[in-house]
């Protein structure tokens, strides 16, 4: 009984096997090219086979592989193993960084996991490129306008941001009949309004308004039309100018003669980076040179050099106020034009503690100062833009304890001095006294 049940795990061990030598593995994409920071998916399609894939990556800094551990599917220390059985599965690939990878793919021995692979290895070349920057907005140089039937008007788009990759822009016009549009020059065909369209690669819009006005060509009234008046000059009410970053310079166009027919006026920048310019307002950017164009619809044309800089800010020193100085135990005789001081300190002293009142300043450095082995100590007081010194000698002096030992010794040696003598001069007065009565 045991010798069957032997022969029928062995048998049900060697199936999978058998069924992996047979089986193969498809994958798909063979090559992948993705941006950084971006993500792909890559099928794995086990043919004939129950088996095990087995699926690495040759660079975890170019490229990582993404996928949900469950029963089936394992992660290891460059990928992942997965159990199949005649299935498909998706991995995600997720580009780290710029450069080229290899994700290998094998079909492996379920029993063993390590075994040798099984009908070959497959290979997914991937490439990681570098994130292309996109628009994120476009910008023209006029919302509305207005021109005369075979005139015409040049629109300028600004595309943001300035590094954007792909610069192409396409116009469209909304009605054609009214206003014909081409690398930004609208042209006036016949009485009417038309939406102008200027349309990035990826996507982003801005529009300009344009009314076409003219005579009508129905009417026989020859005294109803005007006689069309052209731009003969335009200039600037400034020619040279400097504005600060972050602020805003207004300059005026003055058009002749002043009965003009079309007065409009198109405002360009030489550099959007550095200053921008709408209906004339100015703001400057960033450092740096521009030029500012003011073009009329007829292409007369006025400029105003601008400079733009980073505004100066002064700040004048704040005059510090002292109207205290101590430093506790000890008598300072403060004054504030005196910035040197006098005091006797301990042996045993450590420590000084300053206290300094004055208008909203602090005491930089410790207030709790450590005079260790020091003759002297700098206190500076200060605040956001001047700063005071003080400074304080330390003479050091016996402590209290000796001084007063000293001092009863000294008492103590007077005492016996004096004692002593009063006994010396009693002995010999007695002696004196003694000796006169024995002459007598």
């Amino acid at each position: 009984m045991k010798k069957i049940k032997y022969i029928i795990l062995s048998l049900l061990f060697m199936i999978p096997m058998m069924v992996d030598a047979a089986g193969s593995i498809k994958v798909s994409p063979t090559n992948l090219s993705m941006d950084k920071d971006t993500q792909k998916n890559i099928e794995i399609t086990a043919i004939n086979s129950a088996g095990l894939i087995e699926v690495t990556t040759s660079n975890k800094s170019v490229v990582l592989l993404n996928a949900t551990t469950s029963d089936t599917v394992v992660a290891i220390e460059k990928g992942y193993r997965i159990f199949v059985d005649n299935s498909t599965v998706k991995l995600n690939v997720i580009g780290s960084d710029v450069g080229s990878a290899t994700i290998n793919v094998y079909l492996k021995d379920a029993a063993t996991y390590d075994g040798e692979e099984l009908n070959g290895t497959k290979t997914v070349n991937v490439k990681v490129n570098e994130k292309k920057i996109e628009a994120s907005e476009v910008i023209l140089s006029k919302t509305s306008a207005t021109i005369d039937i075979g005139k015409d008007i040049t629109l300028t788009a600004t595309i943001k941001p300035s590094n954007v990759e792909n610069k192409t822009i396409t116009w469209i016009s909304s009605n054609t009949k009214v206003a014909t549009v081409s690398n930004g020059k609208v042209v006036g065909i016949s009485k009417g309004t038309a939406t102008i369209t200027a349309k990035t690669s990826n996507g982003k819009t801005a529009t300009c308004k344009i009314t076409v006005t003219g005579n009508d060509n129905n009417t026989n009234d020859s005294s109803n039309s005007k006689p069309k008046i052209d731009v003969t000059s335009i200039d600037l009410d400034l020619k040279d100018i400097e504005v600060n970053i972050g602020e805003k310079k207004t300059i005026t166009a003055i058009i002749k003669p002043l009965n003009a027919t079309n007065k409009n006026v198109t405002w360009t920048s030489s550099d959007n980076t550095i200053a921008s310019v709408i209906n004339g307002n100015i703001t400057g950017i960033k450092e740096g040179t521009v030029t500012i164009t003011a073009k009329t619809s007829n292409g007369k044309t006025a400029i105003c050099n601008v400079v733009v800089k980073t505004k100066e800010i002064s700040i004048l020193p704040k005059e510090i106020d002292i109207k205290r100085l101590e430093i506790v135990g000890y008598n300072i005789d403060f004054s504030k034009d005196k910035k040197e001081y006098n005091i006797d300190v301990l042996n045993s002293v450590n420590k000084l503690y300053i206290i300094v009142e004055a208008n909203d300043v602090n005491v930089v450095g410790d207030k709790d100062i450590d005079i260790t082995n020091k003759d002297f100590v700098i206190v500076r007081v200060s605040n956001d833009t001047n700063v005071i010194e003080y400074k304080i000698n330390i003479n050091r002096v016996e402590s209290a304890n000796s001084k007063a030992t000293e001092d009863n010794n000294m008492l103590l040696y007077m005492l016996y001095f004096f004692l002593g003598t009063s006994v010396i001069l009693s002995i010999i007065v007695i002696k004196l006294s003694l000796k006169k009565n024995k002459i007598e």
